[in-house]
């Protein structure tokens, strides 16, 4: 009996863990601030005067 006591109390932490982890994910992604726009593409004319 102990035994089982043992093993439903490992599956609980292991359980409540997992729910901790879930939450927190759902967190951080919620306040991860926006990443930054992608710098725009340089125009042929100006790789043509970056050459030169």
């Amino acid at each position: 009996m102990a035994w089982l006591l043992v093993l439903d109390s490992m599956i609980f932490r292991a359980e409540s863990e997992v729910r901790w982890l879930d939450h927190s994910e759902t967190r951080l992604a919620r306040f991860a601030p926006a990443p930054a726009p992608a710098p725009a593409p340089a125009t042929t004319q100006k790789k043509k005067e970056a050459r030169r």
